[in-house]
């Protein structure tokens, strides 16, 4: 009887569908059909609960030495395609237990696997000049990215999926090119993220005016130190000034003009009412939507939110692209590279 006692218990408390009978010493299996399916609990050595054959071994050789070995690895994530010709992205670390693609910024590495439809699931893929199939090593410190690596000089990637139970498997052997060496042994049910952007972390601001020149290479900083409001026509102007953090006394200002009803929401300069937002910081000069012939923002976004305790919030990420339209023939498409990024939350004189 104690193996029966033990038996019922260990089903019951794994599956309500799985239960006994204390007459005649018999398990009964309800089936997801329907079904019932019974054994005499004398007839059973062993049941097992379907585990998954889950195991996760990671190594990381750097100088010919471990600098890093998981033998179950916590956590592998992956992202499907958004849409069709896109790759699968996968996504592991050394960080301890991570729940999140974010999680993994707690670790010294993170790595990341994009592999397009022709390579996934395939054996030995070179990961060497192949765009499909491309490995990409992250290094964190403290929580922020310090450098990323794609150079491999020599490797592979073996790809399979169990297709009853959902497991992943990914082999991979991967040398880079400042010695670094990558092996893995993955076998284990991933979870599912939108995308694995996020091993790079978004750039945090605070109070400054950053610009990135025509290579996209950050060539200015400063930190705003005052705005005033006034108005412009029917908009509420903002106007910004920010002293260089390289230069003492070396001041930079930006203009935002804008409608009172776009307060309080992030917007899409696409997508505001017309003749209701200007943006101008040198030679960036953008506008929403208008009839005005100004240069009509292509990628930018913004907001504006007055905070209710005597500050305001302004968070604009403007690139200088943008299309003219004169109300007759195709807009005109133009701009450079050029991007400013503008945070504040303070007072407004």
């Amino acid at each position: 009887m104690k193996l029966f006692k033990s038996l019922f218990l260990s089903a019951a408390a794994l599956a309500a569908t799985v239960y006994a009978s204390a007459n005649d010493n018999r398990i009964i299996i309800e089936r997801t059909n329907g079904d019932n399916i019974e054994y005499n609990v004398n007839d059973i050595k062993k049941i097992n609960f379907g585990e998954l054959n889950t195991s996760a071994h990671v190594l990381i050789y750097e100088n010919d030495g471990i600098i890093h070995s998981v033998d179950f690895l916590d956590n592998l994530f992956i992202a499907a395609p958004s849409e069709a010709g896109k790759s699968t992205g996968f996504a592991f670390g050394t960080a301890a237990e991570p729940d999140s693609i974010q999680g993994l910024w707690r670790g010294k590495y993170a790595f990341g696997l994009s592999l397009s439809s022709s390579a996934l699931y395939s054996e030995n893929v070179a990961l060497v000049d192949n765009a499909s199939a491309v490995l990409t090593r992250y290094t964190y410190e403290d929580g922020e990215l310090v450098d990323t690596s794609s150079a491999i000089t020599s490797g592979t990637v073996t790809s399979s999926i169990n297709t009853k139970n959902r497991q992943i498997t990914l082999l991979i052997e991967a040398t880079f090119e400042d010695g670094m060496k990558l092996i893995t042994n993955i076998v284990k049910r991933p979870t599912e993220v939108e995308s694995i952007d996020l091993l790079t972390p978004p750039e945090v601001f605070t109070n400054e005016l950053v610009y990135f020149n025509m290579d996209g290479e950050e060539s200015i900083h400063a930190i705003i130190t005052e705005v005033t409001r006034g108005t412009y026509n029917n908009l509420i102007q903002f106007t910004f000034k920010a002293e260089s953090t390289s230069t003492q006394g070396v001041f930079y200002t930006g203009t935002i003009q804008i409608a009172e009803e776009l307060f309080g929401e992030p917007f899409n300069f696409l997508d505001v009412p017309q003749n209701s937002l200007n943006f101008r910081y040198e030679n960036i000069q953008v506008s929403g939507p208008n009839n005005q012939y100004r240069n009509q923002a292509m990628e930018a976004t913004g907001l504006v939110r007055d905070n209710g305790n005597g500050t305001w919030t302004f968070e604009f990420d403007v690139t200088n692209k943008y299309k003219v339209d004169y109300g007759w023939g195709t807009p005109t498409v133009s701009g450079t590279p050029e991007r400013v990024v503008i945070f504040y939350t303070g007072e407004v004189k």
